[in-house]
């Protein structure tokens, strides 16, 4: 497995990851509206990601709140929801990245 320090990367690398990521989870909200017939393709591709990268970078690897990120993810492609649930998990999930921005990743605050 490879390990990426951190520290070797300009400041605010992982800070600029979750930026991005908030915008690819956002993404979700108007699929879902639109009844776009390959959100599940694009979270599963998301989804893979996020896995992906809590193996490269160790910051992330304990962190309660990236597992929950990912299970809510999971439960999104899994389910059928109807749209103010959605609307609702998919905002958990941007505030879960939110804490994890704080500095709250391995200990879940």
């Amino acid at each position: 497995m490879v390990q990426i320090n951190l520290s070797a990367f300009p400041d605010g690398y992982l800070v600029n990851y979750l930026n991005y990521l908030i915008g690819k989870i956002y993404k979700c909200l108007p699929m879902k509206e639109n009844g776009e017939t390959t959100l599940d393709s694009y979270l599963s591709s998301l989804l893979r990601e996020l896995i992906g990268n809590k193996e490269l970078i160790t910051e992330l690897k304990g962190s309660a709140l990236f597992i929950s990120l990912i299970g809510k993810l999971e439960y999104l492609i899994d389910n059928e929801l109807d749209i103010k649930t959605y609307r609702k998990d998919i905002f958990d999930c941007i505030s879960i990245i939110e804490k994890i921005k704080k500095g709250g990743m391995i200990s879940g605050i």
